[in-house]
Order: structure tokens, then sequence, then C-alpha cells
């Protein structure tokens, strides 16, 4: 340091913090909190209404006659309803708990729209509810129509990506 002709003790941190700042340095502090205040506004994350509705208004639990769920993996559970309650299908009857069925079905029947995440196609890849990339396709036979709902990536705190197939709305859903 004797070569630069600098005190040492000018670089004391002592000393440093009551050197005033300079105008450059003023000037980049506050682009700094500019640049922050302006990134936590563009990335922050959003979502917006999607009007609340029911994703499938005119099915009652009553109604479905099947229930299939698969993973991505290709691992699938099928449940059917029969004369004497709901069964594991392809095992001559084997039954299947009615009461948790129930309950999930009519959890399932209750999701609706109030949190639209996105509204493009181009979305679902990255939120894992793609025809070809989810984490969750569970498909309701009801009344001779078939319903198929993707359940994709976590949003934290316990909240789901979700579609219906044929549409390209997606919402966040914390009730599966």
């Amino acid at each position: 340091m004797s070569d630069l002709n600098i005190p040492s003790e000018s670089l004391s941190p002592a000393r440093a913090r009551r050197l005033p700042l300079n105008r450059l340095n003023l000037a980049l502090a506050v682009v700094l909190v500019i640049q922050t205040a302006l990134a936590v506004v563009v990335y922050w994350p959003r979502t917006t209404s999607g009007g609340g509705e029911a994703l499938l208004p005119d099915v009652t639990a009553e109604e479905v006659t099947s229930l299939r769920i698969a993973d991505a993996e290709g691992n699938e559970v099928v449940l059917e309803r029969g004369e004497e309650g709901w069964t594991l299908a392809g095992t001559d009857g084997y039954p299947a708990n009615e009461e948790k069925i129930n309950t999930s079905l009519d959890k399932l029947l209750a999701l609706n729209g109030d949190r639209l995440v996105t509204q493009t196609a181009a979305s679902h890849k990255q939120l894992q509810v793609a025809e070809d990339d989810f984490v969750r396709r569970i498909t309701l036979n009801a009344g001779g129509d078939e319903y198929t709902l993707y359940l994709g990536s976590s949003a934290g705190a316990g909240a789901t990506h979700l579609r219906l197939a044929g549409n390209d709305a997606t919402y966040l859903t914390s009730e599966v």
C-alpha cells in the first residue's frame, strides 16, 4: 500500500463508514433501487379472476359411473360404480372405499375457475397440464359423456394447476 501513497488508516472499515457518498455512488444506488422495484412489479406472481364458474357444472356425483386416474408414467387406476357400490376395475368386483371416492368426487365436481392462471395453450407444458405432459389425468364418465381433468405442477402452499380437456384456460386450486 505504501507504493500507492494511500495511508493505511484511510482503508479501515470504521473510516469507510464515515465517508460520504460521492455523486456516482449515489446515482448508482438510486438506479439499483429503481431496478429492484421494477423487478418486483414485473415478476411478482399474480392470478386473475376466472369468474368462479364450476368446471363441470352439469355433472353430479350420482351420474358418475367410472373414474380413471392416471399419471405420466402410464400407471392407472380405474374405479367403477356397480350395483353394489364402487369397485376396482378388472378385479372381479374388489370393493373400493366408497366414502373416499365420494369425498374425492365431491371435491372434483366443486372445482371452479375462480383463480385463472393462463388462457394460452403454450403454457400447458410448463404448468404440466398438457395432454402429453401432466402430473395426473382424471377422467370421469357421467351420463354417457367423458370429462378429463389435468392436474399439473404445484404452485406452492398446497395449490395445484388444473385444466379441463378441450379448454386452454388453466386454473389454480387448493381443493385437490
